[in-house]
């Protein structure tokens, strides 16, 4: 016969719905731009480290400041380009035009995330 506290026990996947871990991720899904993101989202687990969840907490902290300020992270959604770095980590593989114009792309975005953190590392020192 099984216990009390073996009736009590609870599969971490139960435990993150009765904390409300999955409506979390459904919102932040639902709140994502592209369907990478989305993806991403929708698979996202708590953090159990406790200096990792101080470093996040201090990092959208900044952002919501940052937000609250009239300041938007130089986001745009872009298609992905994992399959495409994929392919090119084949040797002698060879990419067309326009999957370089796309990676550009994202080297772009990169560039100006990097530039707006850069420029803001002395108010937002988690960011930087």
């Amino acid at each position: 016969m099984a216990s009390t506290a073996d009736e009590l026990r609870l599969s971490p996947e139960q435990a993150l719905h009765k904390l409300g871990f999955d409506r979390i991720r459904a919102e932040l899904a639902r709140a994502c731009v592209g369907d990478e993101a989305r993806g991403v989202a929708e698979v996202l687990m708590p953090l159990t480290d406790r200096a990792a969840s101080a470093e996040r907490l201090a990092e959208a902290g900044e952002l919501k400041a940052l937000m609250d300020g009239g300041e938007n992270l130089p986001l745009t959604t872009l298609p992905s380009v994992i399959a495409l770095l994929d392919k090119s980590a084949v040797g002698g593989a060879w990419i067309t035009a326009e999957e370089a114009a796309r990676l550009w792309r994202w080297l772009e975005l990169a560039r100006r995330l990097r530039g707006f953190q850069h420029g803001r590392r002395g108010r937002c020192p988690a960011l930087a």
